[in-house]
């Protein structure tokens, strides 16, 4: 029988992190030179991949990304807004899109987002389209999505 503290409702965010999403992760092949954790959404300079991490003293107004999903030259891919597992994953949504500002900001570039709790998962793509997947996304597929974003024209010009 399962303890009072190993019920879902129980576990907090660390603990759904380690247990659910990180396995998640490496299962579609990510290494993990490629994921960073509790990224500063606000210091961090995402143009030339200078990341600062979550220390012990934030300072006001500061945010961390729970997971930012680098490209092979590090520059970012996606972004994992990451919720214990009792709690629905959709209440991140603000706080990810945040982040996603701050980024595309810096780079000029929509970036995707997934929301989670390990259980449920929605990814929210370059457009703002959302839709419920089983899990996030390789990183070579998350390459393809954004070269495909940075390559697509507008129909309309063809026939200018």
């Amino acid at each position: 029988m399962a303890s009072y503290r190993d019920d879902a409702k129980y576990i907090n965010e660390r603990r759904t992190r380690k247990t659910h999403i990180d396995p998640t992760l490496e299962k579609v092949g990510w290494r993990w030179e490629y994921v960073k954790e509790e990224v500063n959404s606000v210091r961090s300079d995402f143009k030339n991949s200078n990341l600062i991490y979550f220390d012990d003293d934030p300072q006001k107004g500061e945010r961390f990304i729970d997971y930012l999903l680098l490209d092979q030259d590090h520059s970012p891919l996606a972004i994992i807004e990451a919720k214990r597992f009792s709690k629905n994953p959709e209440n991140g949504r603000i706080q990810a899109r945040t982040y996603s500002k701050d980024i595309e900001s810096q780079i000029g570039l929509k970036i995707p987002i997934f929301l989670t709790n390990g259980h449920k998962w929605l990814y929210i793509d370059h457009d703002g389209v959302e839709r419920k997947v089983s899990g996030p996304f390789s990183q070579d597929n998350l390459k393809r999505k954004k070269d495909l974003y940075r390559r697509r024209k507008d129909p309309k010009e063809n026939f200018a």
